[in-house]
């Protein structure tokens, strides 16, 4: 799989060379171990100029973000929550002072629409990249992710993809991507958390997996295939592992095969709310009831605020899915997040793992300025390339705590921030509950 994710990654480069050359025409102005598969790190840093010794009395510099997500077609509402968790984040940093007040962090707006749409990923990055910030966050889809990184590794701008997918990690490192990070855990690392809960925790040992036929999806699904066969798992590829589109409406064929095989869980990667909601129901109705009959469990898709939103508390309550963020109230930087993003958002919704994705993001470039700013004093963002070289050094060796976890890019050589995921269980309330590892 993974030899054919690199041949899938090398088409849509391929694509993305010839579209990016049209576009700038038309444009008046965007490891797990050490090895020669790792990509290239960021250089080390030269000598470093003075640190600052007093406080500064300078005017205000500002650093510029630019910010790839929808404003419109179907996921436009995933761009209003990307818009909650940068004022939430500002808002955070504002009372804590948190950021180094030489600096002023701008997030350019309007943000960038990408419409999560792969089409429409040169041509929002050529956007990006002719504002001229200095760092750059999205997008939400690993091949939107493929198609756009390029582009910014020949700027030499940073970019922070919102992603997990395979396709991404496996890009990162046959490319050698040095200005590219991933936003949150990896699906390499969740389908394993995952696949210790299911079959470890609750002891379920017959499965039907279902899953949505794109380069996010199959990998994904595979990987937990690969991870529960290593605990112990029996499974039967041809008969256990199902296919669907992303606007499949009817699974019927799914519930009938999980009962003809009489399985105690069905999981599902890449499978949306609405499609979800459609497996219950026809899982009960041909099947039996969930979970006593049949333990449901979804990727990182199944984390979002969209499950609460649709389901009935009833159906909600019970389904789990991997993650990186989960909420607690105990602990007080999270409960922060929690309530500043839902007094952000206009329908006043708690947020999930997408959102923690962009506010541990802007998080981390404050920290990398700060980090910049003791180490070499204060560099003039007008000058614009090396502030960006420095920067992306920086970002490279951040070692904090956000709100999904251990954040500490520099540990890993394959692009991964966070190596453990969570499993959260949704509750009846619309909150979900971290209930694996302990």
């Amino acid at each position: 799989m993974k030899k054919s994710l690199i041949k899938f990654s090398a088409l849509i480069l391929a694509v993305v060379m010839i579209s990016s050359l049209g576009t700038a025409c038309n444009s008046a102005g965007s490891g797990d171990g050490a090895g020669n598969n790792s990509p290239a790190q960021p250089s080390t840093p030269a000598a470093p100029t003075t640190p600052p010794s007093g406080e500064y009395t300078g005017p205000v510099m500002k650093v510029k973000v630019a910010t790839m997500c929808p404003l419109s077609g179907e996921s436009a509402r995933m761009g209003v929550t990307v818009e909650a968790a940068i004022k939430a984040a500002e808002q955070h940093m504002a009372e804590d002072e948190y950021l180094n007040p030489a600096y002023e962090i701008e997030f350019i707006r309007p943000l960038i629409d990408d419409e999560n749409a792969t089409e429409k990923a040169v041509t929002a990055a050529n956007l990006a990249i002719s504002l001229d910030p200095h760092i750059v966050i999205g997008h939400h889809l690993t091949t939107m992710v493929i198609a756009s990184t390029p582009l910014f590794e020949e700027a030499k701008i940073p970019v922070i993809g919102i992603i997990s997918g395979f396709g991404a990690v496996d890009a990162a490192i046959e490319e050698g991507w040095e200005w590219f990070y991933m936003g949150t855990v990896t699906e390499k690392d969740s389908s394993f958390t995952l696949a210790e809960f299911l079959y470890e925790v609750k002891g379920l040992r017959n499965f039907l997996f279902l899953a949505r036929n794109n380069e996010s999806g199959m990998p994904s699904a595979e990987s937990l295939m690969d991870n529960l066969e290593a605990l112990g798992a029996n499974i039967d590829r041809n008969k256990q592992y199902m296919l669907h589109d992303i606007n499949d409406i009817d699974f019927t064929a799914q519930a009938m095969r999980a009962k003809e095989l009489g399985v105690d869980c069905i999981a599902t990667y890449a499978m949306s709310a609405n499609q979800a909601l459609v497996l219950y129901d026809q899982v009960e109705q041909i099947y039996g009831p969930v979970p006593e009959t049949c333990f449901l469990s979804g990727g990182t898709a199944w984390g979002q605020p969209q499950m609460a939103e649709l389901f009935p508390g009833e159906k909600l309550q019970g389904l789990v899915f991997p993650t990186g963020y989960i909420m607690d109230p105990d602990d007080e930087f999270k409960e922060r997040f929690r309530q500043q993003f839902k007094e952000n958002d206009p329908e006043s919704q708690w947020p999930g793992d997408n959102q923690a994705r962009i506010y541990d993001a802007c998080w981390n470039i404050a920290t990398a300025i700060n980090m910049m700013v003791e180490a070499e004093g204060y560099l003039d963002p007008s000058d614009i390339v090396v502030f960006r070289e420095r920067l992306n050094y920086y970002f490279s060796q951040i070692d904090r705590q956000g709100v999904q976890g251990h954040i500490q890019y520099n540990e890993f050589t394959d692009g991964r921030m966070i190596k453990n995921a969570n499993v959260g269980e949704w509750q009846s309330d619309g909150t979900a509950i971290k209930i694996y590892p302990k």
